[in-house]
Parts: structure tokens; C-alpha cells; sequence
């Protein structure tokens, strides 16, 4: 047990079949523990293993990673039937709600070019779209909520190509994990109305910049 007990980010990820982008965005969320540090070498050990490897077949269930979060924080086990039971109330909570039908979208449909490409850059991409919960892994298909996917489908048919399409998605999905980072640590005091309002101020700054800088300076 000796070597499992010390493992680095990469042999880590390799071992619960990840990525080591997967395996920050998990500690980030909490979701794993933060590892021992050894002067600047990150150590992880079985217990990290078994927490990813329990996440993984979470995720693979149909679990999002909010519903893992807030059954790890309340104490649950990830092995058991409890998080399935969980998942099934949210999922019947959904459907009472009134969400119209059709609110997912099944990918291959919103970006039919996209079962063919296989390249590196393009199944990261998507893999961080499905862990962010904006994609949604549903036996063996993979749906997108309607209003994404109305956005990814209007980019490919003005021309864009799936895995750009995918990828910009992706790139964009990053940055805003950054900033939501950011504001969550500066709003962390205040009432929860007031992130609302601060989501809100972030898409119309985020509107306004991505017009000026991309739209409007290509007319100029």
C-alpha cells in the first residue's frame, strides 16, 4: 500500500480514469480532500482514489456534481443507495415543476458533426462540459439544456465547426469558473439576493465586453 499512499496528480488521475483537470475541479468543489503537500509536490493516497472512483460512478448513474456536493456535506456515502434515492426525488421534484418539455436537448442533435471527431482537445472539452453539470449524461445519451443548445446549434450553422463549437463552450465554461470562484469568496458574507444581482451585473458586463471587443471591432 505504499505506493498507492503516495501519488502524484497525474498518477492519480490515471488511476480513476480522469483527467488531472477533473481532479482539480473536484478539490476545488470540495468534493475530495486537499492532498499532503511534500515541499511542492501535491501527495494523494487511496482515500483520494476511492472518493474519485465512488464520484466517477456517481456521475455515472446520472448524479450531478451539486447533488453529490450536498450529499457528501450532509455525511452521506457515495456507495450506497442513498445519493440514487436522492437523485430519483430531485428528478421527480423536476418533473413537477412545470419545465416544459423538450428543456434537454439530446446532443448528436444540437451538433450532429460531432459523434465523428475524436481529437485530443475535443473529448476534454466536452468532458468538462459534462462535469460542470451544463451537459447531462443520461444512460447512454447526452443532453444539453434547450437554451445552450440553441446557442451551440445557431454558432454551427453560422459556419463554426462542432468541435469549435464545443470547444468555445468549454473555454468559456472555464473562465466563468474562475470568476464565480472569485465573486463567491468576495459575496460570501452577504445575502443570497445579492449573488443573484451580482450573476446578473457579471452577464451584462460579460455581454457588453464580448460585443465591443469581438462584434463591434470587426464593423469597425
Amino acid at each position: 500500500m505504499g505506493e498507492i499512499e503516495n501519488l502524484s496528480l497525474e498518477q492519480l488521475a490515471e488511476a480513476a480514469g480522469m483527467t488531472t483537470r477533473n481532479v482539480r475541479a473536484y478539490q476545488t468543489r470540495g468534493l475530495i480532500p486537499s492532498p499532503v503537500r511534500d515541499g511542492r509536490c501535491a501527495r494523494y493516497s487511496a482515500r483520494h482514489l476511492r472518493l474519485l472512483l465512488s464520484i466517477r460512478r456517481a456521475r455515472e448513474r446520472g448524479a450531478t456534481l451539486g447533488l453529490i456536493s450536498d450529499h457528501l456535506a450532509s455525511g452521506g456515502s457515495l456507495d450506497g443507495t442513498a445519493l440514487s434515492d436522492r437523485w430519483l426525488v430531485g428528478q421527480e421534484k423536476h418533473r413537477r415543476s412545470g419545465d416544459p418539455p423538450g428543456s434537454w436537448r439530446d446532443l448528436e442533435q444540437v451538433l450532429p458533426g460531432l459523434p465523428e471527431v475524436e481529437s485530443a482537445d475535443c473529448v476534454s472539452a466536452f468532458e468538462s462540459l459534462v462535469e460542470s453539470g451544463l451537459f447531462r449524461r443520461e444512460g447512454s445519451r447526452v443532453l444539453v439544456a434547450a437554451d445552450l443548445a440553441g446557442a451551440l446549434s445557431a454558432l454551427q450553422r453560422a459556419g463554426a465547426q462542432a468541435t469549435m463549437t464545443l470547444q468555445v463552450a468549454a473555454h468559456t465554461m472555464e473562465t466563468i469558473e474562475r470568476t464565480a470562484d472569485d465573486l463567491k469568496e468576495r459575496l460570501k458574507d452577504l445575502p443570497e439576493t445579492t449573488a443573484g444581482l451580482a450573476v446578473d451585473l457579471v452577464v451584462i458586463v460579460a455581454r457588453g465586453l464580448l460585443s465591443n471587443r469581438i462584434i463591434l471591432s470587426e464593423t469597425v
